[in-house]
């Protein structure tokens, strides 16, 4: 304990009350406030100033709100962060009223005033009792910068804004962050507004500032403050997507409430901005939404054992996920909504490791494919929950070697082929349904370099990626067998510069294709439409993000790729990450819409574990959901947001449509006609339509709508299209008495 004699000691100027410096009495400026070593308290002080402090006085010129804000005098200084800063109304130290205050160690600090016209405020600057910096710092200086509070400062109090399209100028200067507020990755100094669409669809809001440090968000709102409040999307992007703004799209339904909100990232002050609103074409993101590994929690909370490498299948609807491996087959039932899974079967005695699966919609029937053998699984009862062993399939014929592992099998649309691409010896061999219960040989290619392979979505292609080249083969209807087309055109890998191909995709309107080489990570797409069997390339785009230097480029292998339906937009899963591509025909671009990484947070600010290699990936039938089987991380759940996902119809496989015809399974109607379909039996499962209509579209960014005159109930009918659009069948369908609502697995286009 020291103390000093009073005598020849240089108090302060502003060192008590009564003698407060006076500061500009305008509504919005600054000034320079601090406390040094000779600062004290004097007799009667409120004990909210704290300690050390010193005086100064401001008379509000007019009613308002007013936000102060205490910053450094440098970028340097912060010392200024222990500083409390207090205000007080009253005419003497002894009748002094708080009546706001900073806290200590907020950077920066602010608070709002609502002030009086005309009153006096007396404002002190201290360091807060008992702190220790009370003793130890010598000075400390902050710059307190002063203006009037946004009105739509609050949640509470945010701006409407109203209409489909439009513009709106202000800042956010003397903006804060109120309590509960998450500031952290969504910016300070945040203003709101509540925005309600008038019809769905997507939306966005922009600034066209690209490198400004604005930050946009958009929440779903239930009406109940920040707890209620769920984060639909934020102007967060990926490194090397580049969309020339500061933006957020999003989903709205009609009438349905959100609040979007802008903060300022980095320099607390912010400033002007012009935020624009309107309508949007639907993007191509990935939302991470968790995992399932091994010991891990299913979405019942009940605790599940994994075994990798996993081969994953759907059943038509999308309502199971089967998985094989070394421990059998095991059903998972998949929550619509949340894509969560929770295990309801395990079926031992089986060592599926190395298998490769596909589901039958036409029989019912899940295929196991396992070195040489086949086995079939089909659903105990019509709730699909539940799988009994059906024994194995009998192959007859000479289909040859083929090896146990890296296999992939797909089947045409109507169920009577399986083809079966082995990379490792470079074979794709066909096999025939000749009885349900047996298979026979049809033919084998022999394919050197042989990568991937798929069938196009109206049967009559095969297209095959080897490492050097992409290859096409004409398929006879009849028979399945597979004839190649010549090397000749763009497709030769020398044209079209191809190298190290390692997946390929096809729009599900069969009119482009997409072809990832150098190890999966470049991507280029072809055209279709005017000859499949000689696609032309319309453009490439090479890598566009840059890994951390522990992931090496080289075994980065990207060897997933699944499109999405409606547009010519493909998901493309690698080695420790993923990314999204979107053709755009109207411009002739190739863009990157998304990345996902360990390194890289999604767009709703989610981590992505380093989960390794791909193993295996399939994607949920109505495009909302996709699951990667990985090295190390088990079953890794993203949603695809955007283009492709319908929540409403869910694409039924057996249902297709063509040009004045319909086809349900085997099934199809004449040229202009309709075919009843009540109880048709189909591999033990029941079909009843319910009622069916056609919808058409302008393109792929605008809303399905309702064909007038095309509802009909108990039976589908064909339609032609007599002006320029998109047109696809819905149904509402019962199958074994469960209704649901479906969508042809296509559309029919017609071109201007």
């Amino acid at each position: 304990l020291r103390w000093n004699s009073l005598a020849g000691f240089q108090r302060p100027r502003n060192d008590d009350m009564a003698d407060a410096e006076p500061i500009e009495n305008t509504a919005s400026s600054e000034h320079v406030i601090g406390i040094d070593r000779n600062s004290t308290v004097e007799p009667g002080e409120p004990v909210e100033s704290g300690v050390r402090t010193r005086w100064w006085a401001w008379e509000a010129p007019e009613d308002g709100h007013y936000t102060w804000r205490i910053t450094g005098t440098s970028e340097s200084d912060q010392a200024y962060a222990k500083l409390l800063v207090t205000v007080f109304t009253g005419s003497s130290i002894e009748d002094l009223q708080l009546v706001a205050e900073s806290g200590p160690d907020a950077v920066p600090s602010d608070f709002v005033l609502q002030a009086v016209g005309g009153q006096r405020y007396w404002i002190a600057a201290g360091l807060p009792a008992g702190d220790i910096t009370a003793y130890t710092l010598r000075s400390a200086s902050a710059r307190v910068i002063w203006g009037p509070t946004p009105g739509n400062d609050h949640l509470s109090s945010a701006e409407v804004l109203t209409g489909a399209a439009g513009s709106i100028t202000g800042s956010n200067r003397f903006a804060t962050v109120e309590r509960g507020e998450s500031s952290t990755a969504l910016g300070h100094s945040s203003l709101w507004w509540t925005y309600e669409a008038s019809t769905p669809g997507w939306y966005r809001f922009w600034i066209d500032e690209s490198d400004a440090p604005w930050v946009l968000a958009v929440y779903e709102d239930a009406g109940d403050g920040f707890g209620s409040l769920e984060l639909v999307s934020s102007s967060h992007q990926p490194e090397g997507i580049e969309s020339g703004a500061i933006e957020i799209v999003f989903r709205a339904e009609a009438g349905s409430r959100h609040r979007i909100r802008l903060g300022t990232r980095g320099a607390p002050e912010g400033g002007e901005f012009t935020m624009n609103w309107g309508e949007s074409e639907a993007p191509v993101w990935l939302k991470y939404t968790g995992r399932l590994d091994d010991g891990g929690r299913d979405a019942h909370g009940n605790s599940v054992e994994l075994s990798t490498p996993l081969s994953l299948a759907f059943n038509g609807s999308g309502s199971m996920l089967y998985a094989a491996s070394q421990l059998g087959m095991q059903v998972f039932e998949r929550e619509v909504e949340t894509g969560g899974l929770t295990l309801v079967q395990t079926l031992g005695g089986y060592d599926l490791e190395d298998s490769s699966l596909i589901w039958d919609a036409n029989r019912n029937k899940l295929y196991v494919k396992q070195c040489g053998t086949w086995r079939k699984f089909a659903p105990v009862d019509g709730t699909h929950r539940g799988l009994r062993d059906e024994g194995t399939l009998t192959v007859t014929g000479t289909p040859g070697d083929i090896v146990c592992n890296r296999l992939s099998v797909f089947m045409d649309s109507g169920g009577s082929f399986l083809y079966v691409v082995d990379p490792f010896l470079g074979k794709l061999q066909l096999l025939a349904f000749d009885t349900p219960d047996t298979l026979q040989h049809v033919q084998t290619l022999t394919v050197p370099d042989l990568k991937h392979a798929l069938i196009s979505n109206d049967d009559s292609h095969v297209y095959a990626a080897t490492r050097w080249e992409l290859l096409v083969y004409l398929r006879d209807a009849e028979t399945g067998r597979l004839s190649q087309v010549p090397r000749t055109g763009i497709q030769s890998g020398n044209d079209a510069n191809l190298l190290d191909l390692e997946s390929i995709a096809i729009s599900s309107d069969d009119r482009y294709l997409f072809a990832f080489d150098d190890l999966g990570r470049r991507t280029n797409v072809f055209q279709l439409e005017d000859d499949p069997s000689h696609p032309q390339l319309l453009g490439s785009l090479p890598p566009f993000w840059n890994a951390p230097g522990q992931y090496s480029p080289w075994d980065n292998r990207c060897g997933f790729a699944s499109a999405r339906t409606e547009s010519p937009a493909v998901d493309v899963f690698c080695r420790n990450m993923a990314f999204g591509v979107r053709w755009r025909p109207e411009s002739g671009e190739l863009v990157a819409t998304d990345y996902v990484a360990p390194w890289q947070p999604d767009r709703f600010n989610n981590h992505v574990p380093e989960f390794g290699h791909t193993r295996n990936f399939v994607a949920s039938p109505d495009g909302k959901h996709a699951y990667l089987g990985t090295e190390n991380k088990g079953i890794l759940i993203f949603e695809r947001v955007g283009v492709g996902v319908d929540t409403v119809f869910a694409p039924l496989k057996m249902l297709s449509v063509s040009p004045g015809k319909v086809t349900f399974g085997l099934i199809s109607t004449d040229v202009g006609g309709c075919i009843g379909l009540e109880d048709v039996v189909v591999a033990e499962t029941h079909y009843s339509v319910v009622s069916s209509k056609w919808q058409i579209r302008a393109n792929s960014d605008a809303e399905w709508t309702d064909v007038e005159a095309t509802e009909t109930n108990g039976e589908v009918c064909s339609y032609a299209p007599s002006a320029p659009a998109h047109a696809r069948l819905v149904a509402e369908i019962a199958i074994d008495g469960e209704t649901g609502k479906y969508a042809s697995r296509n559309f029919l286009t017609v071109e201007p």
